[in-house]
């Protein structure tokens, strides 16, 4: 059974800026950037969405049979047209067990980018947010197990 069809976009990892937040990080492009998002359709909607932005949560917010996982990722989407009155999002999410024997190597180009972001601090200047100190330590051990 398919629950959306996807329909890949020209936007590379060059084309996003990386964030670490107070749970997690996140990744959306650039507004500079000129390629085209990925996109989304869902069976019975007449819309498409579109990406605006991925975030991992480092622990899950949901459960599945009472389970909760290490992270759990999040593919934010908006409608494409209509109303921007009452914008309608589609997000996609998955849960992320850290057990695989071997990297993935998509997810550990995203993984470098964040601990880049970690390291030159670019989370307080784009969240404007000096309280994300604390954290930062915290999201680094979960991705690398290492001290920050």
């Amino acid at each position: 059974r398919q629950y959306f069809y996807h329909q890949p976009g020209t936007c590379g990892i060059d084309n996003y800026s990386f964030y670490v937040t107070k749970n997690g990080v996140q990744m959306e492009l650039d507004t500079s950037a000129a390629c085209t998002n990925p996109q989304v359709n869902i069976p019975n909607l007449a819309s498409t969405y579109t990406h605006l932005q991925t975030h991992i949560h480092l622990s899950s917010e949901h459960s599945i049979d009472g389970g909760y996982y290490g992270a759990e990722m999040h593919m934010v989407h908006a409608r494409v047209g209509g109303d921007t009155s009452s914008m309608a999002y589609a997000v996609i999410g998955t849960m992320i067990e850290p057990t695989a024997v071997a990297n993935n190597p998509m997810f550990e180009a995203w993984l470098q980018r964040w601990i880049a972001s970690l390291k030159t601090g670019a989370c307080e200047s784009c969240w404007g947010d000096a309280t994300l100190e604390p954290y930062m330590q915290n999201v680094y051990q979960g991705f690398t197990g290492k001290d920050f």
